[in-house]
């Protein structure tokens, strides 16, 4: 019983510290954005072309979105049915696009990928009318190049960090960290990784097992 008194107050004070630190990581001086300054915005050509992929490469959803990005004019950043989180519309899908000018253009090719280009969403009926795009930051070939980046640099070595992914809804990677000590922890890999910090985000998640 003492254990359970003391648990939920000390994981309420660690989430207020840790929405503080989260604060804190996404204040800038606000200089312009550079992004010559970060050479994982540069993806490598490999990146969505199954052409040029490594040897013994499986493919993986991530990298299909990739494919699909260097086929959609204006930077496709994801997509995703509904609303999420307050974002997007209801009942439509809903895709980032970096340069909304051509949003047309963009939504064309996405309808042709969904109904007739991809194994996956072959024959599933799409219209112009049921999709939404909304501003996108980045294109998924940065999203996938900087989670690489981030990946190969030792992400994961962070003591405390509990999930990551490449978030279609938010156009952003996502990490679940333990504690506020991780997310102090991940945004300093992310700066000396040189990964753009608007591209980032930090949450906190349990690890398995916790109650």
């Amino acid at each position: 019983m003492p254990k359970r008194l003391f648990a939920r107050p000390t994981r309420r004070i660690e989430l207020l510290l840790l929405f503080g630190v989260l604060a804190f990581a996404g204040c800038g001086d606000d200089l312009p954005f550079d992004p010559s300054l970060y050479p994982c915005l540069s993806p490598a050509d490999h990146l969505g072309n199954p052409e040029a992929l490594p040897e013994r490469h499986h493919w993986t959803p991530d990298d299909e979105f990739s494919y699909w990005a260097r086929r959609i004019p204006g930077g496709f950043g994801g997509f995703f049915y509904g609303t999420m989180d307050g974002i997007g519309e209801p009942d439509k899908i809903n895709f980032f696009l970096v340069d909304l000018e051509q949003q047309e253009e963009a939504a064309d090719t996405l309808i042709y990928i969904l109904q007739d280009g991809d194994r996956t969403f072959r024959n599933l009926q799409v219209s112009r009318f049921a999709l939404n795009a909304l501003q996108g930051e980045f294109d998924w070939l940065q999203l996938q190049s900087c989670y690489h980046a981030l990946r190969d640099g030792g992400i994961w070595d962070v003591e405390g960090v509990l999930s990551s992914d490449i978030d279609d809804s938010k156009n952003r990677l996502a990490y679940g960290v333990e504690n506020m000590r991780t997310a102090q922890l991940v945004w300093s890999k992310v700066d000396i990784l040189k990964v753009p910090r608007e591209m980032v985000t930090t949450h906190l998640a349990a690890p398995v097992g916790w109650r």
